[in-house]
C-alpha cells in the first residue's frame, strides 16, 4: 500500500469511465543527466517579426527558457536582410542581420548558424572558400556565441535538382573557410573555435548520408573536418517513395542512431559524432489534421513525444521548431485561430497575425516547453503500460542532485493518421495512476509540496475559446497544490488524462518538521 495517494478531481468533460493507465517511477534508478530538449530551439529568419524579437527573447529568459543551442539562418531565401552590406572585400554585417544574431546570442548559450551552399554549386573552391571565409570571419568576430556552422538546408527535398554528390563537393570549401577563420582568430584569448557539419537533409536519408560520409572518407585533405551531422525529422520516406509522417507514430525515429553508428563504424569514424536534428515536428510545412484550433493541443503533445524517442539515443539533440513564424508550430501566440488553418486547395495559410502581437503569451506547445524547463536534472526510470507504436501515455521523471525535489511529466499523445480530408484522429483518454517509489531522501522524510500543471485542449491554451481570446488563457495553469507527508518513500498521484493532455507534477521537500531543512517551494 502506497504511503500517500493523491487524486485530482475529474474534469467534467471526462465524466465517463476511462480505461486505466499505469505509470511507474523509480527515483532510485538513475539514468544520467536529463536532456533538456526545450533548450534546443529555432528562431525563424532575421526579417520575421524583427521588431518583436527582443521582447520575445526577454520573455524566454524570464521564464527560464534560456537556450543551450539556438539555430539561426544566414542566407535563407525567406529573409530580406543581407548578411553583408558590401558584396566584395571585407564583410560588414547589415544592421538587421547584426541585431538578429545579437538577439539569438542573448537567448542562448551558443548559436548554430545555417549556411545554404546552393549558390556555390560547381564553382571553383579557390574562389568560394575566401567568399565564405569573409562572411564567417565577420560573424564570428562580432558574435562569438556562433559556435556551429551547418551546411545546406534540405538539399534532398522534393523537387530539388541538387545531386547527392554535389553536397560534399560544396561542403569542402566551407570546412576550409572554417579552418581559416579559426586560424585567424585562434590567437584571441578565450576564442572558441567554429565547428562545422551538416548536411541538414530533408529526412533521415540513408543513401544521401552514405554518399556524404563516403566523400568525406575519400577526401585526402589532412585538414578535413566534420564536427557533427544534421538532418530534419518530419517524415520517413520509404524505399518505394511513399512517405510516413511521424505524427502517426513518433517511435519511428527510435532506431536512427543505431543505423548511423553502423555507417560510421563501417568507415572507421567515431560513433560519438554529435547529431543535431535541426528541425523536428509532427507537422511538416503547412500540414494540419483537423485544421482548426484542436491541432494546437496535438502539436503540444506530439513534440515531446518525438523528443522522447530521440533523447534515448546517444549524442543526439532534437531541436524544436519554431519560436514564432505565423503557423501551427509557433511557440508564441502569433495569430488568431478563428476559422480553418489553411485553404487545402491552395495551401494558403488563412490565420493572420495580430496587429499588436502579445509578447507574454505562449501557445500550448510553448507552455509544454515551459513545463520541460521546470524538470529536474537527474533522469530516473519510468514505465508506462499504455504506449504502443508511439501512441498513448508517455512519462519522463527526474530528481534534483541535492535529493530535495523531483518532477514527473506525463502526457497522452493521440496522433492522427492520414491527411485531410481523410484524417483519422484518435480521442482516447485515460484514468491515470502514477506510482512513485524510492522517493529522494529530501522528500521521503518530511512534508512534501505537490504541485501540478496541465496543458490540454481547454487548459493553458489560448485557443480554447477563439471567439473570445483572453491572454490569461495562454498562461501555464496550476491545477493542483497540496502538502502531504509520505509514509515511507512512496507516493501515488491519480488524474484523468485527456487526449493530448500533458501534466507536470513537482515534488518539493519541506523538512522543517525534522528541523534539518526549510526548503521553500520552487527551489
Amino acid at each position: 500500500m502506497l504511503g500517500a495517494s493523491l487524486a485530482l478531481a475529474p474534469q467534467a468533460a471526462l465524466a465517463a469511465p476511462l480505461p486505466p493507465a499505469q505509470v511507474d517511477v523509480d527515483f532510485a534508478a538513475e539514468q544520467g543527466p536529463l536532456l533538456h530538449t526545450e533548450r534546443y530551439n529555432n528562431f525563424h529568419v532575421s526579417s520575421t517579426f524583427a521588431d518583436q524579437r527582443p521582447a520575445d527573447v526577454d520573455y524566454l529568459n524570464e521564464q527560464g527558457l534560456h537556450g543551450s543551442l539556438y539555430r539561426a539562418w544566414l542566407n535563407s531565401p525567406n529573409q530580406t536582410d543581407p548578411i553583408c552590406t558590401t558584396p566584395d572585400g571585407v564583410c560588414v554585417l547589415s544592421p538587421g542581420f547584426d541585431a538578429y544574431l545579437r538577439d539569438l546570442g542573448n537567448a542562448s548559450d551558443t548559436v548554430l548558424a545555417n549556411l545554404r551552399l546552393d549558390a556555390w554549386i560547381g564553382q571553383d573552391a579557390a574562389i568560394v572558400t575566401p567568399q565564405i571565409e569573409r562572411i564567417l570571419l565577420a560573424i564570428k568576430t562580432a558574435h562569438p556565441k556562433v559556435d556551429f556552422i551547418e551546411a545546406w538546408n534540405e538539399p534532398d527535398a522534393p523537387g530539388s535538382k541538387i545531386q547527392a554528390t554535389q553536397v560534399y563537393e560544396s561542403y569542402a570549401p566551407l570546412y576550409r573557410a572554417v579552418n581559416n577563420v579559426n586560424n585567424v582568430l585562434g590567437l584571441v584569448p578565450g576564442y572558441v573555435p567554429l565547428k562545422v557539419g551538416g548536411p541538414a537533409l530533408y529526412f533521415f536519408n540513408v543513401p544521401w548520408l552514405e554518399a556524404f560520409l563516403d566523400a568525406y572518407q575519400a577526401d585526402p585533405d589532412p585538414a578535413k573536418r566534420l564536427d557533427f551531422l544534421s538532418y530534419h525529422a518530419y517524415v520517413r520516406v520509404n524505399p518505394d517513395g511513399s512517405r510516413q509522417f511521424y505524427k502517426s507514430d513518433p517511435s519511428l525515429v527510435s532506431g536512427y542512431r543505431d543505423q548511423l553508428d553502423s555507417m560510421l563504424v563501417g568507415r572507421g569514424m567515431p560513433v560519438n559524432l554529435p547529431v543535431y536534428i535541426t528541425e523536428t515536428g509532427i507537422y511538416p510545412g503547412p500540414m494540419c489534421d483537423n485544421c482548426d484550433s484542436t491541432d494546437y493541443a496535438r502539436q503540444a503533445a506530439g513534440m515531446p513525444s518525438l523528443a522522447y524517442w530521440f533523447s534515448q539515443q546517444h549524442d543526439t539533440y532534437p531541436m524544436n521548431w519554431v519560436a514564432r513564424r505565423t503557423g501551427l508550430k509557433d511557440q508564441f501566440v502569433t495569430q488568431n485561430a478563428i476559422g480553418p488553418y489553411m485553404d487545402l486547395r491552395t495551401q494558403e495559410i488563412l490565420w493572420r497575425p495580430y496587429e499588436q502581437l502579445p509578447s507574454d503569451a505562449l501557445t500550448p506547445y510553448g507552455n509544454v516547453m515551459l513545463m520541460q524547463s521546470m524538470m529536474k536534472d537527474t533522469k530516473v526510470s519510468t514505465t508506462s503500460d499504455q504506449l504502443v507504436n508511439g501512441i498513448g501515455v508517455y512519462a519522463v521523471a527526474a530528481k534534483s542532485t541535492d535529493q530535495t525535489s523531483a518532477s514527473v511529466m506525463v502526457w497522452n499523445y493521440q496522433g492522427c493518421s492520414g491527411i485531410p480530408p481523410t484524417t483519422s484522429c484518435p480521442t482516447q483518454g485515460y484514468d491515470l495512476a502514477i506510482d512513485m517509489t524510492s522517493l529522494p531522501d529530501g522528500i521521503a522524510h518530511g512534508n512534501v509540496t505537490v504541485t501540478a500543471y496541465r496543458v490540454d485542449q481547454e487548459t493553458s491554451n489560448f485557443y480554447s475559446d477563439a471567439t473570445d481570446p483572453d491572454l490569461s488563457k495562454a498562461k501555464l495553469q496550476q491545477v493542483d497544490q497540496r502538502t502531504v507527508t509520505p509514509a515511507g518513500d512512496t507516493l501515488n498521484y491519480r488524474a484523468q488524462l485527456p487526449p493530448n493532455g500533458v501534466y507536470l507534477i513537482l515534488l518539493n521537500g519541506d523538512r522543517d518538521s525534522t528541523g534539518s531543512m526549510d526548503l521553500p517551494f520552487g527551489s
